[in-house]
C-alpha cells in the first residue's frame, strides 16, 4: 500500500472496546481512516462521529458494509450479535476483524 493512500475501515459497536478501537483506527493508525461507524445506541453513533470526523454514522451495521469504499470492518459488537454481523459483512464482500 502507498503510504499516503489510507485504508477506509468501518466499525460495527460503540461499546467500551469499540470506542477504543474506533480512536485507534481515526488517530493511532496512520494508515487507516475510520469511514462509517455504527451501533444501536444513536447517541453513541453521533457523539462519536462528531468526535472523531466520521462522515457515515447509523444505528444499522447494513449502512457500514453496504458503503463502497469501506475495504474492512471491525466488529466490536456484543458476542450474541455476531453471527448476523458478520454474515452481513461477508455477503457484501469486506474483509473483517471480529
Amino acid at each position: 500500500m502507498d503510504r499516503r493512500t489510507k485504508l477506509n475501515v468501518g466499525l460495527i459497536g460503540l461499546g467500551r472496546l469499540g470506542r477504543v478501537y474506533a480512536r485507534d483506527l481515526a488517530t493511532r493508525i496512520p494508515c487507516t481512516r475510520l469511514a462509517a461507524v455504527a451501533d444501536s445506541d444513536a447517541t453513541a453513533v453521533h457523539k462519536v462521529a462528531g468526535e472523531l470526523d466520521v462522515q457515515r454514522a447509523s444505528p444499522d451495521p447494513a449502512d457500514v458494509y453496504g458503503v463502497p469504499t469501506v475495504v474492512a470492518v471491525v466488529i466490536v459488537t456484543p458476542t450474541s450479535t455476531h453471527r448476523v454481523v458478520v454474515e452481513g459483512a461477508v455477503a457484501a464482500g469486506k474483509e473483517m476483524f471480529c
